[in-house]
């Protein structure tokens, strides 16, 4: 990084050094050459104003005015600083000269130097220099924009290197999982089932919710895989009512992965399954419309947990993220009663 800036010094500086060249040979190619104060002198007077006119537009109008769609008072700067800079140089070059009588005619009785020639002679300097900055900058940023397009390249390569590399504990996880299940089946075919559910639960989270949609099915066949998993575990069939339309599972509608099965989660975590149907669930589709309605009973001691925690609020960001202004999300608390309401437009 210092090496850099190193040679971006070095850069500017022998460019500096070329620009005024040309004004060297005309100081000491006179019929009496410039003395060496008097050229210094001359060399402050054409160096202050390009300078200052370089590098403001270098660095504040071209970044900030022309790349940000301020074209109108950049033009305006432009145009003013034509005509005022052959005034401000003229007179300094008035003053320089003026220092040393004997060694150069004096500016204004020049002839080349007088009148319009020579407003427009020194009018293409501030010229040359917009243009040398505006050339400087826009190679700065092509050069930035290939740096930042090489490091986000390299980025995209490394995380897809780990998220391959982390695909594989999983695909090791479950061949344990399918072992466990083939030494379980003999004794407890329960636990088989269990293991079987929970395997297809992992499975859709770790792989299909990297999509960025899924089929509309697959995300029910969640949902019921993971009801289902919380019934063995609970070894009751009564503990949620599942309402779901039939077409639902033949529709090819698709929708943003797990943001409807949280709802069902927060519902087995923080709702009263003591009863029977302590979870009632209720899914429908039409005119590409979804709506959830998914209602658990609340314990009471526990009422203060019913809305659940990080796992809600994730949900309603993605939600709002995703759907924007294509969804309405209602939740409804009473004594007894834990509600949530979510329509999509899909």
């Amino acid at each position: 990084m210092a090496a850099s800036r190193f040679y971006i010094v070095v850069f500017h500086v022998t460019a500096w050094l070329l620009y005024q060249a040309p004004f060297y040979f005309i100081g000491f190619n006179q019929a009496k050459p410039m003395s060496f104060g008097h050229y210094m002198w001359w060399t402050v007077d054409n160096l202050l104003l390009d300078l200052s006119i370089f590098y403001s537009f270098y660095l504040f109008f071209i970044p900030k005015w022309l790349e940000k769609n301020k074209a109108l008072p950049f033009i305006l700067l432009v145009l003013v600083l034509l005509l005022v800079y052959p005034w401000v140089k003229f007179h300094l070059d008035v003053w320089v000269h003026g220092m040393f009588p004997g060694e150069l005619v004096p500016v204004p009785a020049h002839p080349p130097y007088s009148g319009w020639n020579h407003f427009l002679i020194r009018a293409v300097a501030p010229f040359f220099l917009i243009a040398m900055s505006g050339i400087a900058r826009f190679t700065v940023d092509w050069f930035q924009n290939i740096k930042i397009k090489a490091a986000l390249e390299n980025e995209r390569l490394s995380s897809e290197l780990d998220f391959l590399k982390s695909q594989m504990n999983p695909h090791f996880l479950f061949n344990s999982l399918n072992n466990i299940y083939s030494m379980a089946y003999a004794n407890s075919p329960v636990a088989a089932k269990a293991i079987m559910k929970l395997s297809e639960i992992m499975r859709y989270m770790i792989y299909e919710s990297n999509e960025k949609n899924v089929p509309l099915s697959k995300e029910v066949e969640h949902i019921m895989a993971y009801i289902e998993l919380n019934e063995l575990r609970l070894k009751r069939q009564d503990v949620a009512k599942v309402e779901i339309d039939s077409s639902i599972r033949q529709s090819e509608t698709v929708i943003a992965p797990l943001v409807l099965s949280p709802f069902i989660e927060n519902a087995f975590k923080h709702g009263n399954l003591m009863e029977g149907n302590g979870i009632k669930v209720v899914l429908s589709l039409a005119n590409n419309e979804l709506y959830l309605m998914v209602e658990n009973k609340v314990i009471p001691q526990h009422k203060k947990d019913a809305v659940g925690g990080v796992g809600l609020r994730n949900v309603q960001r993605r939600l709002a993220l995703i759907y924007k202004d294509q969804y309405e999300l209602k939740i409804e608390t009473t004594e007894t009663l834990y509600t949530v309401k979510l329509t999509i437009q899909l």
